[in-house]
């Protein structure tokens, strides 16, 4: 099978499903069919998708234009709808700042196509890691049981957790924009610091990656305060201008947190937070959002209202497909 047979399959299969009509499925469900792949099919794609995560570095260093997509969640209907706005990544690169899987519904499926994509557009769809990328959290957090649920074993979800310990932790764009999943922490003040880490990492205990994936933005600290999450920090004002500035950089762009309104600027505009699931597991009625970054220091940011949230367990499945190599 050659290297991307698998991916172009897979995103064959879900291209009629982001060009329809999303009002089609969230009028009436019936209308929602979701493809299936074999265990081997995924696997495969996982393997692929391992080898192009494990060759980037750690910092990823992108030009615009890039949509910056926040966490989805497995809510792959905002996926759908965001691909089906700003088309395959041609004109555009999209960056995801991690949290594609967990809490939602669809996070198999989520996962798979954007790794579909990160296979086929290797220069142009990039990922890096949030917390709900670690086994700690996804072992518990639904992934590990919808995989389970699907294929009664755990050798899918273990290829996708292997994939996540060599996922980057930020990226820079036109370098001037810092893109993280959480945000920053007392001990780590330089982009060279990261650089000394080495993947596959399987925890976020370092005191750098928890910040990175854990910390969140806060009106109520200047410098950095205790996380009510337990793990990374809050951080103010004063603390996120200084990185800012001991690192030449402009505005620092997240997502780890619903907001209301899918983007939300804070701290004298030097932060804005991406959360890209709308209506948040069928409880907070909140937009998406997605981050647009063009050249000249141009952003833009764009919503879209919320979705019904469709359930699993009422969505219709085609039967598995295997791979030419395997009938």
């Amino acid at each position: 099978m050659n290297q991307e047979s698998i991916a172009s399959r897979v995103f064959t299969q879900y291209e009629p499903l982001i060009n329809a009509d999303i009002e089609s499925y969230t009028d009436n469900p019936n209308n929602f069919c979701l493809p299936s792949f074999s265990e081997n099919d995924i696997l495969s794609l996982c393997q692929q998708a391992k080898f192009l995560i494990s060759q980037s570095p750690i910092m990823l260093e992108l030009k615009s234009s890039v949509v910056v997509v926040g966490d989805l969640h497995g809510q792959i209907l905002d996926l759908f709808r965001i691909l089906k706005e700003f088309g395959r990544p041609i004109e555009y690169q999209y960056l995801f700042l991690g949290d594609i899987v967990d809490r939602g519904e669809f996070s198999l499926e989520t996962a798979t196509l954007i790794f579909a994509l990160r296979v086929l557009y290797p220069r142009n769809v990039y990922i890096i890691r949030g917390n709900h990328e670690f086994h700690e959290l996804c072992s518990r957090c639904g992934f590990l049981d919808e995989v389970m649920s699907i294929y009664g074993s755990s050798e899918v979800y273990n290829a996708f957790i292997d994939c996540f310990n060599y996922l980057p932790l930020l990226s820079l764009i036109d370098d001037e924009i810092i893109c993280v999943h959480g945000g920053i922490g007392p001990s780590w003040f330089s982009f060279k610091q990261t650089s000394s880490l080495k993947r596959p990492i399987f925890e976020f205990h370092d005191q750098i990656v928890s910040a990175i994936v854990w910390s969140d933005p806060s009106h109520q600290v200047e410098e950095f305060g205790v996380s009510p999450r337990g793990t990374g920090h809050l951080f103010g004002e004063s603390a996120l201008t200084e990185f800012l500035h001991l690192n030449s950089k402009k505005l620092l762009v997240r997502g780890h947190e619903c907001v209301e309104n899918g983007c939300e600027y804070m701290l004298n505009n030097q932060i804005v937070t991406v959360f890209s699931a709308s209506n948040y597991c069928g409880m907070c009625n909140n937009l998406s959002g997605v981050f647009i970054v063009r050249p000249n220091h141009q952003y833009e940011i764009r919503t879209f209202p919320p979705l019904p949230y469709i359930k699993r367990n009422k969505t219709q499945f085609q039967r598995k497909t295997m791979s030419p190599a395997m009938k």
